[in-house]
């Protein structure tokens, strides 16, 4: 700018206007609750951004407005948080004066180490993991082009995209480090559930029927259906034996609250075979089919694979659904002559992290009719 005046102090509006976005970041967490069998939520990238300003070692926040030295490096420090699962983010800077826009993303100084000035943003070259906080740079110069003549404000503007880290692999090398991405806005409704906290200390389940079944439902493996983000595929075992006398043929359904989250979450039961394989909305389990055979003493593995499709977007974070699976054995009546079956229903409840019996009900079906 022509006419810079040495020692221009200009009142430097740092009350920041955050806009935190995010990309392809939706997933999926399975967690058990007795009450309603298995949970289902998804979570989503949930970042947050302060900044500061530095005078004599002591910070405090950027929110009023501080007269600045416009021949000085403006002291101010932006901050990301990360609330959710892990995330590659990136930031940029930018500042309203008056009518006109001024990019300060290439008028940085003092860039962190984890980040790295490429085109219009700074990127951080390691994942943020859930509670990181991070300053991105120690400030920024007035650039040249400012005319504070015009307008004597400055209203920063920080920009802050995440995108999740799992399945990604960003590079830092080129001219644009994470390709092509969508952004799209993350719901954030109620708390957020991170899952690096709750898998590494979820323990075993195993739900065990009433020993009047003949039929002993284990699901040790059954809570590895955790943490589906987009592109996942998840897969558990439900482990079935039966310690009757007789062959038996094991039914089973589940109930799914309806929501826009089973329209996409795909679900597979195999046994060996195939027995389901769609999206969970797109499958009608309101009434048993068949899921086994057994003979007396034998035991089974069902594997359950869910998995969400790549193209699911934020559109679906922060969603919860309940799952309950039901089971059934099937036998013919002994005596009774009239053709009519027993079904012994037992629903399986995940909990996490603890034993449970597992009462079964007990229905005789008779037919009214004869």
């Amino acid at each position: 700018m022509n006419g810079r005046m040495r020692r221009t102090f200009v009142p430097l509006v740092l009350g920041a206007v955050l806009a935190a976005g995010s990309a392809a970041s939706a997933w999926g967490v399975l967690t058990p609750f007795w009450e309603s069998g298995r949970r289902i939520s998804t979570g989503g990238i949930d970042i947050s951004v302060k900044a500061w300003t530095e005078d004599d070692g002591h910070r405090k926040d950027a929110a009023a407005a501080t007269v600045i030295d416009a021949e000085k490096m403006v002291s101010y420090v932006p901050q990301v948080e990360n609330k959710a699962d892990k995330a590659y983010v990136r930031v940029s800077l930018s500042a309203d004066a008056g009518a006109e826009g001024v990019d300060l993303t290439e008028h940085i100084c003092g860039v962190k180490e984890d980040w790295k000035k490429i085109g219009g943003y700074m990127y951080c070259t390691k994942v943020m993991s859930a509670g990181d906080m991070l300053d991105v740079c120690d400030g920024f110069t007035v650039p040249e082009e400012w005319d504070y003549m015009k307008s004597r404000e400055m209203a920063v503007r920080i920009s802050a995209d995440a995108i999740q880290a799992e399945g990604f692999s960003p590079d830092f090398d080129s001219e644009e480090p994470w390709g092509e991405v969508s952004i799209t806005d993350s719901k954030k409704t109620g708390g957020h559930l991170v899952s690096e906290a709750v898998s590494g200390k979820r323990q075993g389940v195993r739900v065990i029927c009433d020993e009047a079944a003949g039929i002993c439902v284990g699901t040790d493996d059954f809570s590895d259906l955790t943490c589906l983000m987009p592109g996942d595929t998840k897969t558990g075992v439900i482990t079935v034996r039966n310690d009757n006398r007789e062959d038996v043929k094991l039914f089973f359904k589940t109930e799914w609250e309806g929501d826009d989250l089973s329209k996409v979450m795909r679900m597979r039961v195999d046994n060996g075979a195939t027995v389901y394989s769609g999206t969970v909305a797109g499958g009608s389990f309101s009434s048993y089919r068949p899921v086994a055979d057994l003979k007396a003493g034998e035991e089974k593995d069902i594997a359950v694979m869910m998995s969400l499709p790549p193209e699911a977007d934020n559109r679906y974070s922060f969603q919860e659904s309940c799952q309950t699976w039901y089971f059934a054995v099937e036998d013919e009546a002994v005596g009774t002559g009239d053709g009519s079956t027993v079904l012994w229903a037992a629903a399986v409840c995940l909990v996490s992290g603890i034993s449970v019996i597992c009462a079964v009900k007990m229905k005789r079906k008779r037919d009214e009719e004869l």
